[in-house]
Order: C-alpha cells, then structure tokens, then sequence
C-alpha cells in the first residue's frame, strides 16, 4: 500500500470515528489494521486519541494496533497510558486487552500487570494478567494455553505464587521479582 492510500484510509478513520452515528469499529478495523500492520507513524496519533474514547471497541481496536503493531519503550508515554487503562478503564475487557498489549511489548518485570493480578476486581481481567505474565517469562505457548484453561475451570488459581511455580518449570528468564 502506498503513502497516498495511507494517509487517505487516516483521514477516512479520523472522519468516522467523530461521527457520533458511526458505525462500529468492527466496520472500520480493516483500515486500521491496514496502517498498524504498516507500522503507519503518522496513525499513532490516532489510535492513542482511540484510547480515550468513550466507546470501549474503539479503545480496544486503538489498543491492538498500537501494542501489537508498534515497539515502543518501557518509559513512553504510550506504555504509561496503556498501564492507566489496566489500572483504570471501567471496562473489563478493555483492561484484559491492555494486558495483552504490554505482554506484547517485553518488558519484564511489568509491575501494573502484577498489580492487576492481585487486586483487580475482575476474574476475566485476573486471567489475562496471567496469561500475559506466563507469556512475558517465556513460558512454551502450549503450557501457557494449558494453564490458562486450568485458570478458567477454576482448577487453578491466577495468583503470582502460581506463575512463580510455572515459570521455574516451563519459563526461561532468570529472576522473577518478589511479590
């Protein structure tokens, strides 16, 4: 795809998403896909104003595209706004998502998804900090699938003692951080 369609399809979207009649984003997310999986600089701005919309499928689609397509440092303020949205989003399954994205981005030791392991209220977004965390400890993806499933049958409990279990088994890193 070249600049000129680009930057039409972030015009387009950036019209769409202020319409208050728009359609879903599920209508609108093969554009943005198309400019995440680019690694499209001039959408940043976009999907990180995405983050602040009032409609939670757009904050998570804006969330997706930049954890997933897009590296960024620990220290941005990217990755500070997306630990807010765990910390933070009414949601459930917009805080599930910001798990996802900062496991996606590698860095280790994430402290706000250790928190959100602990603390926060719900079991969907208890099970994504979990998932996450096996993953960022570089447990093999088949335990990770196993545990996680352990976790949603309630046969096993999202907790850090459980992670520290699994990862001196099946992860590869080093230190793991007390609680």
């Amino acid at each position: 795809m070249d600049e000129i369609e680009m930057q039409r399809f972030l015009a387009e979207l950036y019209q769409d998403r202020a319409n208050p009649n728009a359609q879903s984003v599920d209508f609108y997310l093969s554009k943005m896909h198309v400019l995440a999986e680019n690694q499209y600089q001039p959408a940043i701005p976009f999907f990180l104003e995405g983050l602040d919309d009032p409609r939670w499928d757009w904050r998570v689609d804006s969330l997706s595209a930049l954890g997933f397509h897009y590296t960024f440092p620990a220290n941005s303020p990217v990755i500070e706004r997306i630990r807010q949205l765990l910390r933070n989003d009414p949601d459930d399954g917009v805080r599930s998502s910001a798990a996802w994205v900062l496991s996606a981005q590698k860095h280790w030791p994430e402290p706000t998804l250790l928190d959100a392991l602990q603390k926060d209220p719900s079991q969907l977004v208890r099970e994504s900090c979990f998932g996450a965390i096996l993953r960022l400890l570089g447990v093999p993806p088949v335990i990770q699938l196993e545990k996680s499933e352990e976790v949603k049958s309630k046969r096993l409990e999202p907790t850090w003692d459980e992670i520290q279990r699994i990862a001196s088994t099946y992860g590869d890193l080093p230190h793991l951080p007390s609680k």
